[in-house]
């Protein structure tokens, strides 16, 4: 009886001591490497609690594009929809996201890839400092990529003599519904000198005009 005991017990700690492993597909394997890099920076500890949640083991994607939102940037619940935004299914450094023009998220949102003095942004929010983390990329923004990919692209300063026009033709994303209006600033006094996008600029007299675009959608 005693023998009986002793190697039905030797048999259950085999077993116990050689549990079958589970083998991770290269999407986990980048979430693991990803978890790390964002738990080093506590600033970042809502986006990481959510971000180990996604389940990767059907992605089929052997490097992310990881934006992370600061703490401080997040406001109510941070939810997947939302979450998977900040996602994408391939490794992008800025230079790759300039030159794709449109990437798509892992939650399906299309985000319009634009450079304004030379920092690139990603459906208006702006993006810059990255790190490679095995092969995906992370990023850390200062606020949420918005779901809209609405654009208006337009320089910040312009240079034109007296009496030349300046042709004005800012790149309009996602607004042919939208209104224009176009305020111009000088010498204390404001007017809307045009309403539709494009604006032809002249003037004779010499001086700072500060001018401002809106577009407004139904």
């Amino acid at each position: 009886m005693n023998t009986w005991l002793a190697s039905l017990l030797l048999i259950g700690a085999g077993a116990c001591s050689d549990p079958e492993k589970e083998e991770l597909t290269p999407a986990q394997s980048q979430q693991i490497l990803i978890l790390a890099a964002l738990e080093s920076d506590p600033g970042l500890s809502r986006f990481t609690e959510a971000f180990r949640a996604i389940d990767f083991s059907a992605s089929l994607a052997t490097g992310f594009t990881i934006l992370a939102v600061k703490d401080d940037a997040l406001e109510g619940e941070l939810t997947a929809e939302v979450l998977k935004r900040h996602v994408l299914e391939a490794p992008y450094v800025p230079s790759a996201l300039t030159d794709a023009g449109r990437v798509t998220s892992s939650s399906g949102v299309e985000l319009v890839v634009k450079t304004t003095e030379g920092v690139v942004e990603l459906n208006n929010a702006p993006i810059s400092t990255h790190q490679v983390v095995g092969n995906s990329v992370l990023y850390v923004l200062d606020q949420l990529i918005p779901e809209s990919n609405t654009f208006l692209g337009l320089a910040s300063t312009f240079d034109v003599a007296t009496s030349k026009i300046l042709r004005l033709r800012p790149e309009a994303i996602d607004l042919d519904n939208a209104t224009f209006e176009w305020i111009l600033e000088f010498d204390g006094q404001q007017s809307v000198p045009n309403r539709e996008l494009n604006y032809d600029f002249i003037t004779l007299v010499a001086g700072e005009y500060n001018l401002t675009l809106t577009a407004t959608l139904p």
